[in-house]
């Protein structure tokens, strides 16, 4: 499965696996857009500096 979380585009690794799980157990699939990323990555900052 981390194989298919590195195929979900380009990003962050941590990012790439966020989505993987969130389309696994979302109904619907999710994107990952340009302000999507943005979001992602201030929350990762915020929570790990």
């Amino acid at each position: 499965m981390a194989a298919q979380a590195e195929q979900a585009g380009a990003g962050a690794p941590w990012e790439n696996a966020l989505l993987f799980w969130v389309n696994r157990v979302s109904p619907g699939p999710v994107r990952a857009t340009a302000s999507s990323r943005r979001v992602l990555r201030l929350a990762h900052a915020a929570c790990y500096g």
